[in-house]
This record gives C-alpha cells, structure tokens and sequence, in this order.
C-alpha cells in the first residue's frame, strides 16, 4: 500500500469522526455517541470504499526442470532389439519417483516427425533424429535441461544429425538400443534408375553395393525380372576396397509398368540379408510427345522450358527459329511461342491451318501489334513494362496445380494492359503490382475451336525455376507446374470434373490427390470423395475416405503390401468416378540396418556435453541425471494486486450500519 493512500485513511478517519462528532453532540441527546459511532463507520466506509485501497501479494513457485524423453518409434529397433524389453525400460525410467520429484518428465515418440507418447509402436517407416532434436530445442531450447533420447542412431530421413547437435544448447543423454557389436555385412546402399524408358530402348542402371568388415570377401550381384536374370556380376570386397558401383543397361522390351529386383549374395556369417536386395521398377512407354519452342532470339527462359519439360523422360524438346518447324509442325504435339514477332507469321498461318495447340510467352521484345492480328484467342492493349508479382487464382479449375509458393516467386517482366480473351479461359495467375492485385491475367488456358492455347504474359520465368531450387535444393515444384501446364496443351482431352493425380508406382508410401468440380468448373470443397483400393492379386479391397487438404481431397497410406492396385475415386451422392492403378514396391530403409550406430551416438553426447548410455545401463543413467546439480528447480514470483477487503461485503457493512442507525433513530424518536 502506498504512503498516499495510507494519508487518504487517515484523513477519512479524522474527517469521519468530526462531522459525526459535530452533528451528534450538538443535539444533546441521549445516548448520542452511539448515534455518533453508527454515523462515524458509516462515513468511513463510503470514503474506504471510494479510496479503494490495494495491496501487493508475491505467491512463489517452484518449477521443476523439463526433461523431454525422445523414443525412437521405427521398425528398425524391432527388428535389432527386443521391443517389449525396450518398452519395459523405458517405462520403468519415466515412473522413477527419484525421477519424477526433480524433473517434470515429457515422453516422446518420433519418426519423421516428434509426436507425445510414452510407449514406441515401433511401426513408423523411417528415422529423423535431427528433426526430433531440432524440434524440441525449439520448444525447450532456453530453459536449463537434458533431453533423454532412446534410439539406435540409424537416421534414415532429413539431415545428418551431428550438425543439429552442433546447434543445441541442452546436453543429450543417449541411450543406445540394439547391439553396438560390428558385424560383417554387404548391402545395397543405393539405385539410380529412370522412371521411364521407351520400347525397344536401353535405359542406364546405376547400382552402389557397399561391404563393412576386416576380411577379403566375394559375392555375387545380379539384377532379375521375374524368373528371367537380365545381368549378373562377381564382386570382390577388401577393407581398403569397401564399395562397389556397379553400371549396366537393360533393354525395355515389355509395355507397362516393369519390377526388378537387385540383389547380392550374402558373404559367409553375414546376420543381416535384408539389405541384400531391392526392388524397382521402370515404366516402359510406347511412344514420346515432342514439343517445338519456336524464338528467333536466345534467352535464358528457353532453356529453363527445355529442361523442365524434359525432366519427364516421355517428352522430347527441340528449339528453333520459326522457318525451321514451318514444315513440320506435325511432327510436334505442342508449339511454345516465345515472344512472338513478324518472323513468326508464315509459322502462325501454318498453326491455324492445322489446329495445333499453343503456349505463347509475351514479354518485352514482343510485338503485340503483329501477335493481335496473327490469332484471334486474345487480344491486349499494351502500355508500359512493369515488374508483376504472381497471385494464385484459387478458383482455377483445368487442372490440380502443385502447392508452389508463387508469393514467394521473383516477378516477372510484363507489358500492363487490359486483355480480351476469345473462348472458354481459366486464369491459373493473376498480376500483382505494387502490391495490388490486377485483375489482368498472367497465366492462363483457353479452348477455342477445339484447340487448346496457354498464355504467359511475362518473360524471365527462368527466375522462377531457379528460386524454387534456393529453396527447396530442387526443380521439382515447378518442373511438376510446367508439366501439368504441357500435359494439358498438349492434349485435347475433354476436360473432367474429377480429376485424380496417382503415379504408377511407389516405393512404400501412397499418395495420391484428387479434386471435384461443380458444373461451372468452380472447384467444390463441400463433397465428399472416397477412394477404393483394390488388390490385383489377392481381391482384396477397402474403402477410404479421402481427406481435404490445401484445397485439394488427399489419401496417404504406407501400410498397403507390395502388389498391383487398382483404385476408384467416388463423389458421395454423384454418378461420377475416375479409376487408374498403380504398383506398390516394396522397400523398407529401416530394413538396412542390423546394428547400432554406437559411435554416431557417443559422439552426438559429447558434442552437446551429456552421455551414452546402454539399455542396461539404466541405473547409471537416472543416478547422473538425479545427482547432477546443474539441473535445479527454478523458484519463480508472482505479483498480484488486489483490494483490502471485498467492496460487497463493505456494502454489505454499510448497508448493517446505516440501517441500525435509523432503528435506534426511530426508537427514539429522532424520525
């Protein structure tokens, strides 16, 4: 309470019992200092109340130190470690009274992605050690702590997690589970393989088959197709001689979707023969579609187009002056017209004359007096050049886009000006400038007369390209964009309102998307889609429903078995449906491990100041971390300001007063 609020009471007090004082003994009445009394805390009260003196209060707290325990959840530990055991131990750690009277204990599981739990499954498919420490040094990274971590230091996904451990600020205690024992082994570490080939064609195969052990061993290494061994190759391991790359080619003599297994013998004694072979599988394909990008100057865009195009093995790209495809234009599925100008226009007559479908790219050096009058599918008033920003049009509706962060994209050079589209268009990107939206177009597709024509309205996308390479370190965002954009061109498909997107194979783990479309092509959240997944061979099937996500419908499975599926997407209530199939290979990362990474995991404890631990050594784990005195509860404060006394139950007391008063006035007859 303040100094000037304890002056303000006293002076209520002297003023209070003066004029209660005053007022009473005046009338010289009987009894009159308990009328006076009455008066005098009846005054006071009103003035307390109207001072409303508070007070502080410190309410103190003792806080336990966070200990975040990480448990390994993949299938790895099951495979190299007894699982119930691990989960016995653990258990027995996390309900330690010692334990959990100095530390406020936070169990983990992690796979790929760090999730609450006390108990490992032991079902995830792959291991990222550094994202599970990089995640709770976000969430715990400035309080004073250890992070407990059960794991067999195989990380099969994300970074290396020595250099997560170069940026922690808590020490890890690790415990290692499986057996830290070094056995010989041969594997196969990697394929590198196209994902298609074309009929009659010979595709590359690149192989890498690794050997750990002090001996000198020979194998065996064949690749084979159903009963059928396409190569085989004898190999010789030494210590100093450890790693094998193997390359061969393989004639694609099948149509479809084409399984392979690789594999190399296991050497004497060897524990571990799951990583001894890997499936994979190449889709052999009957023809390719060739694309022309017509320019008569050289610019960095081509390029870029060129060689994402090309990134699907079944396209074919040539680049050329506009006389060099005069005569052949019908050798191409799809004319990409890059900026377009008077030497383009025996090329243009000629593209009209045969209803071939078009990309067209305007940018600086177009001109747009000549590209007015060579087609009829748009028409711009062009004005000044200006840097435009692409803005998503969430209603586009040709196609299912990729999640590409076009906000995030550098800007591209465009002639401002209003435009007049001929046909049924879609605006895929819309222009943004000086951070306002235009509702001028910058990507779109159009079907006129039966023909289909795709507008660019900017040069310099090759930037674009490169950005999503700085930030994903690939192409792959918008290499898939530009081959959806090219896979609709370049086709004359009747465009549908469900549209699926499902590859032919995968390795594990199944997705697969799917968006529905109202009558008005307007994309429609409010339906629901289910998706059967049929087994080929065995009949089996089940029925999901798929998911809505980032404006599109989502399944995602990694427990299917290896096989040839077929599926059906089904809208809820509507006689429509989209079908396909695909084959599931089977592959397990975690299958390649038999041991224990020991040394990665002592030398991530050291690196952050803790310990490693064995499974057995969970005595000496729990007596570190219960005696370390670095780890001590934290007392903390609390200000709270509140008033003396509750101001109802003063009312309340003023009320009792004033009416007493007039009671003992009333019985005197002072009323």
């Amino acid at each position: 309470m303040s100094t000037v609020t304890v002056l303000y009471i006293i002076l209520a007090l002297a003023v209070s019992a003066a004029i209660a004082f005053f007022y009473y003994r005046q009338k010289s009445t009987k009894n009159w200092y308990i009328f006076a009394l009455c008066r005098f805390l009846s005054l006071f009260i009103l003035a307390f109340i109207l001072i409303n003196p508070k007070v502080k209060h410190f309410k103190y707290t003792v806080a336990k130190p966070v200990l975040p325990v990480l448990i390994d959840n993949t299938t790895s530990i099951s495979k190299i470690a007894d699982s119930s055991e691990i989960n016995n131990q653990i258990t027995q750690l996390l309900n330690s009274q010692e334990l959990q009277e100095k530390f406020d204990v936070r169990p983990y599981t992690f796979g790929t992605s760090l999730e609450t739990g006390s108990v490992g499954s032991f079902k995830e498919k792959a291991t990222d050690i550094s994202n599970a420490l990089t995640t709770i040094d976000g969430i715990y990274g400035n309080t004073i702590a250890p992070v407990v971590m059960f794991t067999d230091g195989n990380q099969t996904y994300g970074t290396d997690y020595a250099y997560a451990a170069s940026k922690l600020n808590q020490p890890v205690y690790t415990v290692v589970l499986g057996d830290t024992t070094q056995y010989e082994d041969v594997r196969i570490s990697k394929i590198n393989v196209n994902n298609y080939s074309y009929y009659k064609n010979e595709f590359p195969v690149e192989v890498f088959v690794n050997y750990k052990g002090t001996q000198k061993r020979n194998t065996s290494f064949k690749i084979t197709s159903g009963n059928n061994t396409i190569y085989q190759e004898n190999i010789a391991f030494s210590p100093e001689n450890s790693s094998k790359k193997i390359t061969t080619y393989i004639k694609a003599n099948q149509l479809g979707v084409i399984k392979y297994n690789a594999s190399v013998s296991a050497i004497l004694d060897e524990k571990n023969t799951d990583n001894n072979s890997t499936q994979f599988a190449v889709e052999v394909l009957d023809e390719q579609s060739k694309i022309a990008i017509v320019s008569d100057f050289i610019h960095p865009d081509l390029g870029a187009l060129k060689k994402s195009i090309e990134s699907n093995e079944q396209r074919e790209v040539t680049i050329g002056k506009p006389a060099d495809f005069v005569n052949s234009l019908n050798d191409y599925q799809l004319i990409i017209l890059y900026q377009p100008s008077n030497s383009f226009q025996e090329l243009f007559q000629q593209i009209s004359n045969l209803s071939k479908n078009t990309f067209v790219v305007t940018g600086s050096r177009t001109d747009w007096d000549f590209l007015n009058n060579a087609q009829s599918d748009f028409y711009k008033r062009s004005t000044s050049i200006e840097d435009v920003q692409p803005v998503l049009n969430s209603g586009f509706s040709t196609f299912i886009t990729n999640d590409v962060p076009f906000n995030q994209l550098p800007p591209l050079k465009s002639y401002l000006g209003n435009v007049t589209i001929n046909g049924d268009y879609d605006v895929l990107l819309q222009q943004k400038v000086r951070n306002i939206t235009l509702e001028d177009p910058l990507l779109i597709t159009l079907e006129n007369n039966k023909r289909r024509v795709g507008v660019l309205f900017g040069e310099d996308s090759w930037r674009w390209r490169a950005k999503t390479y700085l930030e994903t370190d690939n192409f792959e965002e918008y290499d898939q964009l530009i081959s959806k954009l090219v896979f609709y061109l370049a086709s004359n498909k009747k465009k549908e309102r469900l549209q699926v997107e499902a590859k032919n194979f995968y390795y594990g783990n199944v997705l697969i998307d799917a968006a529905y479309f109202n009558k008005n092509y307007e994309l429609d959240a409010n339906v629901e889609l289910d998706i059967i997944i049929k087994n080929k061979e065995t009949g089996f099937s089940e029925t999901f429903n798929m998911q809505f996500k980032n404006a599109y419908f989502e399944f995602e499975n990694n427990s299917l078995a290896p096989g040839s599926y077929s599926y059906t997407v089904t809208v809820k209530n509507e006689n429509i449906s989209n079908s396909g199939s695909f084959t599931l290979i089977p592959y397990s990362v975690e299958d390649q491990f038999y041991n224990a990474d020991y040394k990665g995991l002592k030398d991530l404890s050291e690196a952050t100041n803790g310990q490693v631990f064995l499974l057995n050594e969970q005595k000496l784990l729990l007596n570190e971390l219960v005696s370390n005195e670095s780890y001590k509860p934290i007392e903390t404060s609390k200000e709270t300001i509140s008033s003396i006394i509750s101001w109802k139950w003063l009312l309340f007391i003023l009320a009792a007063v004033l009416a007493v008063e007039w009671f003992l006035r009333k019985y005197f007859g002072m009323v």
